[in-house]
């Protein structure tokens, strides 16, 4: 099978493993690709975070957040519908699996990531599928905490 992530590309963000003050993290946003800083500033700035969907391949969960043009979980889906077409495999094979919310927080220096919510279109995200996941592919440095 051709190589799709398992995370978003924003959860393997280094940014997210900094340990500097507000002010220094400030800063290291505006250094970062408009994109990148953009999706960050939502993540950890906006009053609901961003939307997120999960999909599933096998026993295996596949977690896509909100990018800079996706408006509702919707365009999520058509999104990594186009990056499974890139790269030859069929959408069918990866059943949605709900979506939600994600809103992060910096505490005593370490991200702490906040799932909740529910999709409008496609429910409340499978918890079992996201946590399986998160454990065996978000860096140990950051914490998340599911409702």
């Amino acid at each position: 099978m051709a190589e799709i992530k398992p995370l978003d590309e924003l959860l393997e963000h280094e940014s997210l493993l900094f340990t500097g003050t507000n002010e220094q993290f400030q800063k290291l946003l505006s250094d970062l690709k408009w994109e990148i800083a953009y999706r960050l500033e939502g993540l950890y700035h906006s009053d609901y975070g961003l939307k997120f969907l999960l999909f599933r391949y096998g026993e295996q969960g596949y977690l896509r957040l909100q990018g800079i043009k996706d408006k509702e979980h919707w365009d999520i889906k058509e999104r990594f519908y186009d990056e499974l077409d890139a790269n030859g495999l069929n959408f069918n094979d990866f059943p949605k699996c709900g979506g939600g919310d994600v809103k992060a927080r910096k505490e005593n220096g370490r991200t702490i990531l906040f799932f909740g919510g529910r999709s409008r279109n496609y429910g409340k995200f499978d918890e079992n599928l996201l946590r399986k996941t998160l454990d065996a592919h978000l860096n140990k440095k950051i914490k998340y905490e599911i409702n």
